[in-house]
């Protein structure tokens, strides 16, 4: 489907669909319902968060450092990551937190990028069953969430971040 046959099935511009594509519009929930609903009648693959989740889950350990945090964020150019302790996740760290944290220690800016991860924690990624549906996954997205763990028996699977699904609903 081309995003000008969804943005007529949703009932949005194509506009619209292109900057929610490319991650530079949050949709709002009603129009994430409507975009998955346009999708479900279309007969689309199973979505549900196995088939959404990307497996290679990139995260940092709590007694790492801010630095190595943002090496991976821009290795990998992501966001959040995961912080664990252990096989436990114990936390997120995301890159808007950071910049935010940075403003308020420009004096000695060294410092701050020698902190460990669990000095700059900035909330936690829900956890959600590989089952799960994917509007309990846009649910818990458009909440505020950055990104959504999927687990099982504590195992931590995979992820999914807005991208991922907008991905898996437009085929690409």
């Amino acid at each position: 489907m081309t995003q000008r046959q969804l943005a007529s099935k949703v009932g949005v511009s194509q506009g619209l669909i292109a900057k929610i594509e490319n991650g530079s519009v949050d949709p709002k929930m009603s129009t994430l319902r409507r975009i998955v609903g346009a999708f479900e009648h279309t007969g689309s693959s199973d979505p549900c968060a196995k088939n959404v989740m990307t497996t290679d889950v990139i995260s940092v350990r709590h007694d790492d450092t801010v630095a190595k945090a943002i090496r991976l964020m821009t290795t990998y150019d992501i966001s959040q990551l995961p912080v664990m302790k252990g096989n436990e996740t114990i936390g997120c760290v995301e890159e808007d937190h950071l910049v935010a944290l940075l403003g308020l220690q420009l004096d000695n800016p060294r410092r701050f990028y020698k902190k460990p991860i669990i000095e700059v924690i900035s909330g936690y990624f829900p956890a959600v069953r590989p089952e799960a549906p994917l509007v309990e996954i846009l649910e818990l997205l458009a909440g505020g969430h950055k990104g959504v763990l999927v687990k099982e028996e504590g195992r931590v699977l995979g992820i999914i971040t807005k991208i991922d699904v907008l991905k898996a609903l437009g085929g690409r």
